[in-house]
């Protein structure tokens, strides 16, 4: 029988599988740690995983898996480079229960073995994958030089095109823009030119 670490309101009993019940937090950062998966399994729980600050949660090595919001709310948030990571050979799950399980990614990176383009932007057509809280900001990309299905956020919401003109990034070209272009009107930094001063 595989071994699991339940962990029931934050108590942390081994680290050779989790599983998440209760109201309970996993905090996965600048480590890896590899471990299948259950977040909220009960009715009563309310599991998240955080994973940041360069951590990976590697979910799939010896036929691990990852079910999200099996039977009530869980989360997983993938922020400041924390990535999670589903590879192995032998058989492994994602299971973002509907209205139940999500997935939110800023700044990080969820990275599946294999082509799953279809399915994982049906995730987040669905809201179960979303980006900086939002499902439109959701990227979803095949390399196929690794063989992995990549999914990111565009920190940029949809339907806020980037403006050249913009030097202030607030969504306007202004006259607060023209004031700091202004202030910057024939300044040279080019060290090399003798013109320059």
């Amino acid at each position: 029988m595989d071994s699991y670490c339940w962990l029931r309101n934050g108590v942390e009993a081994n680290t050779t599988g989790t599983g998440i019940i209760g109201n309970a937090t996993l905090n996965v950062y600048g480590t890896v740690h590899s471990a299948g998966l259950i977040v909220s399994e009960t009715a009563t729980s309310n599991g998240t995983v955080n994973v940041f600050s360069g951590g990976t949660l590697n979910v799939g090595e010896g036929g691990w898996g990852i079910n999200v919001g099996q039977a009530a709310p869980g989360r997983i948030n993938l922020n400041d480079t924390g990535n999670m990571v589903i590879d192995g050979d032998g058989g492994w799950h994602l299971n973002l229960y509907s209205g139940r399980g999500h997935i939110d990614i800023e700044a990080g990176q969820l990275k599946v073995k294999g082509d799953h383009r279809t399915e994982l932007q049906s995730c987040a057509n669905n809201g179960w994958i979303s980006g900086y809280g939002t499902a439109g900001n959701v990227v979803v990309a095949y390399d196929a030089g690794l063989n992995q299905t990549i999914v990111t956020a565009d920190v940029v919401p949809p339907g806020l095109e980037e403006l050249p003109g913009d030097i202030n990034g607030d969504g306007y070209v202004n006259i607060e823009d023209f004031a700091a272009f202004a202030e910057d009107w024939l300044k040279c930094t080019a060290t090399s030119d003798p013109n320059c001063s």
